[in-house]
């Protein structure tokens, strides 16, 4: 018997390895796009790692394993798999990445490996007969100040502030930086900045607020400058919102977090409901570069609820006030976002009169994902637009099956800024329904929903294929309660 038991042990472990063995010669892209399913993917990346034809082939397959274990909240196995990327081939980007997961782990030592990991990568020459100048003083920079060297960082880091100082990630790395060199008047704009992003949610933002207050006594006028930043970001939203007849909303989602968004409706009674259209904003999108884009829909006949994703705009809470609480928890975001789209749409009902039954979903740039999740659990949307699909590698298996999954009439629009990204665009754009759905080439400067102001022929465009969309019936859709598990 005990035999018996370890010879079906052993072929259902011979199966499993079989099943997660690329085919021979298949590409690492290939490989990415095969799975919907985060082990499975995993599986397939390692043992393509085992079977590439080269080195840096191997480095990939081990690098984007460790995306996917660090998108998982996973970050040991995240960093001993871009340890092994490294290890097997000098992967720029499998450096980087192991820098920047050491840097948000924050272990004793991690610090200092990173700076040796930063180290490794190649010098360049800015100019025939130069010295060669560091690839990446900004990582050097922030990596010192983690490790107790704050002069060093700030020596590698000043020279780079009107560079990197608008990022909101780099505020706060600059923040923390002049706080260190006990220059907590360098520090309060950073500070006043991310707090006015997280509306005032940011415990450790809060905190460090208090400090320099306190130490700058009253002439520094903290307190007051705190209520003048917020203020004036909420004028500059509060223009288009009168302009446009929208209004502030937040509501409470199924896990009792506040979110929030635009509605842009008419109150008045009409025989006839209008359609509704519900925009996914891009993280850290500002509700003006929504403008153009509200005013296209308004015009065809829909009402608009534009919804902030988690830490951007007025979804923020203490667990996630800025863009940047995404990095290293990005699947359980992703997720809980989704069912904040159906939340979202739910209360959408409850406090304008529209039809939800046909229901317009518009994915903006890194929330194409989520976008096309939503869509495919839900029967109450009609079609689809994609504006400058961003997806991750680790996520296109995924987000490729989901498209499948909705069968919806999309729309797919790549501007000059997410031209990088076309490729996968069309790939995506193919698991559509061909008849119905439309790919847009533009020439549009700006990206995601911002491309609608910077081109004429953007906006006519879209609204043509809107009227063709909504002038024809549309299918049944039915939701399985249960989807099987993806393979």
């Amino acid at each position: 018997m005990r035999l018996f038991l370890s010879l079906i042990l052993m072929l259902s472990l011979a199966a499993t390895v079989q099943a997660a063995t690329p085919a021979r010669g298949e590409g690492l892209d290939a490989v990415l796009l095969s799975t919907a399913s985060r082990d499975s993917l995993r599986k397939r990346l390692l043992a393509y790692s085992t079977h590439a034809p080269n080195a840096r082939a191997a480095a990939m397959a081990l690098y984007y394993r460790a995306m996917s274990f660090e998108r998982a909240a996973q970050p040991d196995s995240a960093i001993a798999n871009y340890r092994r990327a490294t290890m097997t081939a000098q992967v720029p980007l499998a450096i980087t990445a192991l820098v920047d997961a050491l840097l948000r782990r924050r272990n004793d030592g991690d610090a200092a490996e990173a700076i040796a990991a930063l180290g490794t990568l190649p010098a360049v020459d800015q100019e025939p007969g130069s010295a060669p100048t560091l690839v990446d003083p900004a990582r050097l920079g922030w990596a010192n100040v983690l490790a107790g060297h704050p002069k060093t960082g700030l020596d590698l880091l000043a020279p780079l502030e009107g560079r990197l100082g608008k990022d909101p990630t780099w505020c706060y790395r600059y923040a923390r930086t002049y706080i260190e060199m006990n220059n907590d008047g360098k520090a309060l704009p950073y500070l006043l900045t991310l707090n006015s992003m997280a509306r005032g949610q940011d415990p450790e933002i809060a905190t460090l607020l208090g400090r320099v207050d306190k130490l700058l006594g009253p002439n520094a006028r903290v307190r007051q400058r705190t209520m003048t930043e917020q203020q004036d970001r909420d004028d500059l939203e509060s223009e288009m919102l009168n302009r446009l007849r929208g209004r502030r909303v937040r509501l409470k989602a199924g896990d009792g977090s506040l979110i929030g968004g635009a509605i842009f409706a008419d109150s008045t009674s009409k025989k006839r409901l209008p359609r509704a259209a519900l925009v996914l904003g891009s993280l850290g999108d500002d509700l003006q570069d929504y403008d153009s884009l509200t005013v296209a829909l308004r015009k065809s006949g829909f009402s608009v609820f534009v919804l902030d994703p988690r830490g951007s705009g007025w979804s923020v809470g203490p667990e996630f006030p800025l863009p940047d609480t995404w990095k290293g928890r990005q699947d359980a975001l992703g997720a809980r976002v989704v069912r904040d789209v159906h939340d979202a749409l739910n209360a959408f009902a409850h406090v304008a009169r529209i039809d939800t039954t046909q229901v317009l979903l518009v994915g903006v740039v890194g929330m194409v994902p989520e976008a096309l999740t939503a869509a495919a659990e839900d029967a109450r949307f009609r079609a689809l637009v994609l504006l400058d699909p961003l997806v991750s590698p680790v996520d296109r298996g995924a987000t490729i099956a989901a498209a499948k999954r909705a069968q919806l009439p999309t729309y797919v629009q790549v501007s000059v800024p997410g031209r990088s990204e076309s490729a996968f665009a069309d790939t995506l754009f193919r698991a559509c329904p061909p008849r119905a759905s439309r790919y847009a080439d533009s020439i549009a400067l700006g990206s995601g929903a911002a491309a609608f102001g910077s081109r004429p022929e953007v906006t006519p465009r879209f609204v043509r294929w809107l009227a063709e969309t909504y002038a024809t019936k549309p299918a049944r859709r039915v939701i399985p309660r249960a989807t099987p598990p993806a393979r």
